[in-house]
């Protein structure tokens, strides 16, 4: 195969200028399925949804279930939460967290930071469902729900929601990709020091990779690569999420 150069690093951001209504960046069904699970929340006493403050207390609480979970995960990538969150407080960096209990048993959450014109995701953990309690959509989904409406309500400019390593389906599974864009994320080359252009020359053995293709630092993106060894029938029905985003085009490359 032709070689295909890419950036290292990539970052997500959601921008929020003239936007009202969260629900805008959601479609019709997971609209729906989040304002049900709102409504099904707000009728019980057990799980509550909150934001709070992020301290001593609550990193005993959360990163736990933060290394629990990363350890579950394919080639995991497991960050000192701790340290990186007290040294940037040291500095004046301020972090809230979405955050859900059980009664008083923190079950999950989302850990951002509050910067001047944005709020930037930064670690993130939810049970796929809450025990006992069903819901018609996922904790995390109605999580993303909350910190857009936040940022919308704090006047923020954008959302950063972090910054991943390039070539989906190595490290990262592309359901992530998938997620973020579904989410209204555009994707931007990272403004990361050490994010240098690689080179992939040899098709993946009996794996999916997705690639997303800029240049120049902090230039948008507008064009993702996958490359697979199915058929393209079968690509259009794994990923249709992909294949209906009108935002970014995307090429297929076959062995």
């Amino acid at each position: 195969m032709k070689p295909i150069e890419y950036r290292k690093y990539i970052t997500w951001k959601i921008f929020l200028e003239n936007i009202k209504d969260p629900y805008i960046f959601f479609g019709k069904k997971p609209k729906k399925r989040i304002k049900r699970s709102l409504e099904k929340i707000n009728a019980q006493a057990e799980y509550k949804f909150k934001i709070v403050d992020v301290d001593n207390s609550f990193l005993e609480k959360f990163t736990p279930l933060y290394k629990n979970n990363i350890n579950e995960k394919f080639t995991p990538i497991i960050y000192d939460v701790v340290d990186n969150i007290l040294e940037n407080q040291k500095n004046g960096r301020q972090y809230k967290a979405i955050s859900v209990f059980k009664k008083d048993e923190f079950v999950g959450g989302l850990i951002f930071s509050i910067r001047k014109n944005s709020l930037s995701a930064a670690y993130k953990v939810f049970p796929k469902e809450l025990d006992n309690f069903k819901l018609p959509i996922s904790p995390t989904h109605i999580a993303e729900y909350l910190f857009i409406n936040y940022a919308i309500n704090c006047g923020k400019e954008f959302i950063s929601h972090g910054r991943d390593l390039n070539a989906f389906g190595f490290k990262y599974n592309i359901g992530l990709a998938i997620f973020k864009l579904s989410l209204g994320c555009i994707p931007f080359v990272s403004i990361s020091d050490n994010n240098e252009i690689l080179t992939l020359s040899q098709f993946p053995d009996n794996k999916d990779i997705l690639l997303f293709i800029g240049k120049d630092i902090d230039s948008q993106i507008n064009q993702m690569i996958l490359l697979s060894k199915q058929s393209e029938d079968n690509l259009r029905e794994k990923y249709k999420e992909l294949f209906n985003n009108s935002a970014i085009k995307l090429s297929i490359i076959n062995s």
